[in-house]
C-alpha cells in the first residue's frame, strides 16, 4: 500500500481513507492532513501534542506470514516527542484499541528532555528501555520496520541504518486504559 497525502484535502485523515482510524474509534479524534511541514511536495500528517491524535494505519490484507515491511518519513521537532508501534492483531471498528504488540513500542525523545534519543520498550511508557538509538531532530528521516511474521521477529532501521538488534516479541492482547 502507498498513501499519498497530496491526494487529500486538509483536515481529518480518517474522513479521507478507511485505512486510517483514531485509536479511540472516534473519527473526530483523528489526526489531520496539514501543509505545515512536508517531506516532498506540500502535505503530511500532523500529529500535535494532544492525546487524542493517536492514529492507527490499518493494513487491510492483515498479513499473517512471510516478510512485511512498513516505511515512512518522520519529522520530530526539537523539544517534542513521537511514538509508534505495530499491532499483531486488529482491533474491530468501533472498539477502542486493544494492545497486541508485534515488536516494541518505539519512542522518540520519550520524556521530551532527551533530544535525539529514541528507545524501544515492551511497555507503553518510558519506564523500561530494551534498546536505544539516535535520531535527528528538526529534519525528516526514514523509518523502516521489517517484520518476519513466520518467526515473529522484527528489525528497525533509522536512516537505513540497522539498529543492531533483531527482536522476537509478541505480547498477548490486553485492554489498555
Amino acid at each position: 500500500m502507498f498513501d499519498d497525502f497530496e491526494t487529500y484535502t486538509s483536515g481529518s485523515i480518517c474522513s479521507h481513507a478507511t485505512h486510517w482510524r483514531a485509536s479511540s474509534a472516534v473519527n473526530s479524534d483523528c489526526t489531520r492532513v496539514s501543509s505545515n511541514e512536508a517531506f516532498s511536495r506540500f502535505q503530511s500528517l500532523f500529529i500535535d501534542d494532544n492525546s487524542l491524535d493517536e492514529i492507527i494505519l490499518l493494513v487491510h490484507s492483515a498479513p499473517t506470514y512471510a516478510i512485511y515491511t512498513i516505511e515512512f518519513m518522520a519529522y520530530i521537532p526539537a523539544g517534542k516527542s513521537g511514538y509508534f508501534n505495530m499491532q499483531a492483531a486488529l482491533t474491530p471498528d468501533g472498539v477502542p484499541w486493544n494492545q497486541a504488540l508485534m515488536g516494541g513500542n518505539v519512542f522518540f525523545n520519550c520524556d521530551t528532555a532527551s533530544p535525539g534519543l529514541g528507545i524501544v520498550s515492551g511497555v507503553i511508557d518510558c519506564s523500561n528501555i530494551d534498546h536505544s538509538f539516535t535520531f535527528p531532530e528538526d529534519q525528516w528521516f526514514k523509518v523502516t520496520c521489517v517484520y518476519q511474521l513466520d518467526f515473529q521477529t522484527w528489525d528497525l532501521y533509522i536512516y537505513s541504518l540497522h539498529l543492531g538488534f533483531r527482536e522476537s516479541k509478541i505480547s498477548l492482547p490486553k485492554l489498555t486504559d
